[in-house]
């Protein structure tokens, strides 16, 4: 049996922490700075198929159902108690139930809804996308011939992107940008199947090089605006700029979590990262809970840091306090079940 990789929990444990970070609402400089929340999931997850299937071969359809359904069924099972809460809440309250028909609908699909579900259409596409990612890993066995390949496809997109600047019908706007977004964290996915292959040395290359990159469209785009402008403009969908900052951000930790995942707990660190999908749906609730409730409270900070801070805090503390009840319920009661039903369902709640 492998050895497991810590540091690739370590990575899964710092992007879904600076995802949740970014929905507290913090000041921009913070919003610039963790900007590379997603990237670096996507990046996690390659480095981890690369790793796990590096000496086996993948049963794609084996594969696509249990990959898709460790994904959609947790999702669905989250929203169901999610929008009973609420409806059993309105009632005691008397209050009007927030949320359409519609609303909950596309909940449902992981197209828009209540929000913060859109990661698990950017990890449906890529677990999609897996078989061919080894297939290529495999095949191509030049890495120069690799990382051109991916460049010579982000060029095509970014190309494709400018040239049909201003000429997609408005009606059309938003799912467009959605769709065309995949296809740069398709290639960041790509590109991660190999990263752990890169020296330190080449890692910290490519990082610097990202700086510069990024460091000279931020001064073009400050001489032409002359304010500074963050990546969060170029991000849906992601743009060069972005994705300049995401790679000197995530070749950093990369290098970090390479060399000082002793630091850490390790068996913390696992236990998050084993869990880190229902940390994060558990966020959400942790999200309108604040919106919906402590919002009516005035925090005493005139910060906008301080006040997202306390908001992160209460967030991340009930996501991980109803994580941790949940995985002790489940483990004491369900997975006892002599329903099979049951027993099956409670795989999905881990």
């Amino acid at each position: 049996m492998k050895k497991r990789e810590i540091s690739y929990d370590l990575l899964r444990v710092i992007g879904i922490f600076v995802i949740m970070i970014g929905h507290a609402n913090p000041p921009i400089w913070l919003q610039q700075l963790r900007s590379f929340g997603t990237p670096i999931l996507i990046i996690t997850s390659a480095l981890t198929h690369a790793y796990i299937y590096r000496e086996r071969s993948i049963q794609i359809f084996p594969f696509y159902k249990k990959r898709m359904s460790r994904l959609i069924f947790p999702a669905w099972i989250f929203l169901t108690f999610f929008f009973l809460l609420y409806f059993v809440f309105s009632k005691i309250l008397g209050g009007e139930y927030p949320f359409s028909f519609e609303n909950i609908l596309h909940s449902y699909t992981l197209y828009s809804g209540i929000g913060f579900l859109w990661i698990f259409k950017v990890y449906i596409i890529l677990g999609l996308a897996t078989p061919m990612a080894l297939y290529l890993n495999r095949r191509i066995r030049s890495g120069t011939s690799f990382y051109l390949l991916i460049l010579l496809l982000y060029l095509v997109y970014e190309l494709a992107l400018y040239l049909s600047l201003g000429r997609i019908p408005v009606q059309l706007k938003e799912f467009s940008e959605q769709l065309i977004s995949f296809v740069p964290y398709v290639l960041l996915f790509f590109y991660g199947m190999r990263l752990d292959r890169l020296s330190d040395r080449q890692v910290l290359i490519i990082a610097v090089v990202s700086l510069i990159l990024f460091g000279a469209i931020g001064f073009t785009l400050y001489q032409e605006n002359h304010l500074v402008v963050y990546t969060k403009l170029y991000k849906y969908p992601p743009r060069l700029y972005f994705m300049a900052y995401t790679f000197f951000a995530i070749h950093l930790i990369y290098l970090f979590s390479r060399h000082y995942i002793h630091l850490f707990n390790s068996k913390r660190i696992i236990l998050l990262s084993n869990h880190a999908l229902w940390i994060y749906l558990w966020h959400i609730l942790g999200y309108y809970i604040w919106g919906n409730v402590f919002s009516l409270i005035e925090l005493p900070f005139e910060s906008q840091f301080l006040n997202s801070f306390v908001k992160t805090v209460f967030m991340i503390g009930l996501s991980l306090s109803i994580t941790a009840l949940q995985v002790k319920l489940v483990r004491r009661y369900l997975l006892r079940s002599e329903s099979k039903i049951v027993r099956n369902v409670a795989k999905y709640l881990q």
